[in-house]
C-alpha cells in the first residue's frame, strides 16, 4: 500500500517541468534522474513559492546535469556504431565490431583494447541487437573502472590515512562521487572511465578526505591541498565537459 502522507504532482518552473513530491523529509531535495527528469522532494510545511525559488536558484546546475544526461546517452548510442570513437581514460578509442569470431568463454560479448582501438567480439545473432550491445558496453566500462579503482584505492587510502568500507560504481547525474561517512561506503560515477586516470585518483581522494572532514570547509580544502595538490585542475577538467 502507498504512503498516504506522500503527495506528488508536476509543477513548471521557468519552463522546466518539475515532479514535486511532498513527504516526510527535513529539507528540499533536488535531483535529475537518468532520463533527465527534474525531481524535487520537500516537506509539507514548505510553500510552493519557496520551492520554486529553490529550483530557480539551481537552474544552472539543472541545465548542466541534464546536458550531462544527454551527452552520456548519445555517447552510449554512438559507441554501438562501427568506426565510432569513445574516450577511455582520456584517450580516443575507435570501435570495431566483429561478429565472425566467437566471444571467449560463454560471454555474448568480449572486448579487447589494442593501439587506440577497441574490438568488440560478439555472436552473429547479437550483431543487430542494439540494446544488448549498449548493456554490454555499460557492464564492460564499469568493470574497466573497477579494475583501476582496485589499484588506486589502496594507494589513496594509505596517503589519506583512512580506509573505505566498500566501493560502488553507478551512473550519477549530479556528482562524481559520494561518501557515506557512517558506513565508509564510497560511490563513484561510472563516467569517470572516460577521463584521465588522475581524475579518478582525485575523486577517490576527495571522498576519503570526507572520512576526516564531512563538510567542504576550510579544513577539508587543506586536506585536499595536502593529499591531491592538483585537485582544482582535475575538478575543472571533469566539469568542463
Amino acid at each position: 500500500m502507498g504512503d498516504s502522507s506522500v503527495e506528488r504532482r508536476v509543477i513548471t518552473v521557468d519552463g522546466i517541468d518539475v515532479t514535486l513530491t511532498r513527504k516526510r523529509v527535513k529539507n528540499i531535495n533536488l535531483r535529475v534522474d537518468h532520463s533527465g527528469n527534474v525531481l524535487v522532494s520537500a516537506p509539507a510545511r514548505v510553500s510552493q513559492r519557496t520551492i520554486e525559488e529553490f529550483v530557480t536558484s539551481r537552474l544552472a546546475w539543472i541545465k548542466s546535469a541534464r546536458s550531462r544526461v544527454q551527452r552520456e546517452r548519445k555517447q552510449m548510442e554512438h559507441a554501438c556504431t562501427e568506426g565510432a570513437t569513445i574516450y577511455l581514460w582520456g584517450e580516443p578509442m575507435t570501435i570495431r565490431f566483429d561478429a565472425t569470431a566467437k566471444p571467449k568463454g560463454n560471454a555474448r560479448f568480449h572486448f579487447e583494447k589494442e593501439d587506440g582501438k577497441l574490438a568488440v567480439f560478439m555472436r552473429a545473432a547479437d550483431s543487430s541487437d542494439d540494446q544488448a550491445r549498449e548493456r554490454a558496453f555499460d557492464r564492460w566500462l564499469k568493470t574497466e573502472l573497477m579494475e583501476h579503482v582496485s589499484v588506486l584505492l589502496p594507494i589513496c587510502e594509505q596517503l589519506v590515512g583512512r580506509s573505505c568500507g566498500m566501493v560502488r560504481i553507478r551512473r550519477m547525474k549530479s556528482r562524481w562521487g559520494s561518501c557515506n561517512t557512517k558506513t565508509g561506503v564510497i560511490t563513484l560515477n561510472a563516467s569517470l572511465v572516460h577521463y584521465d586516470r588522475r581524475c579518478l585518483s582525485y575523486v577517490i581522494t576527495h571522498e576519503l578526505c570526507h572520512l576526516h572532514e564531512p563538510s567542504h570547509n576550510k579544513r577539508f580544502h587543506q586536506l585536499m591541498d595536502a593529499f591531491c595538490p592538483d585537485w582544482r585542475e582535475c575538478r575543472a577538467l571533469l566539469n568542463s565537459k
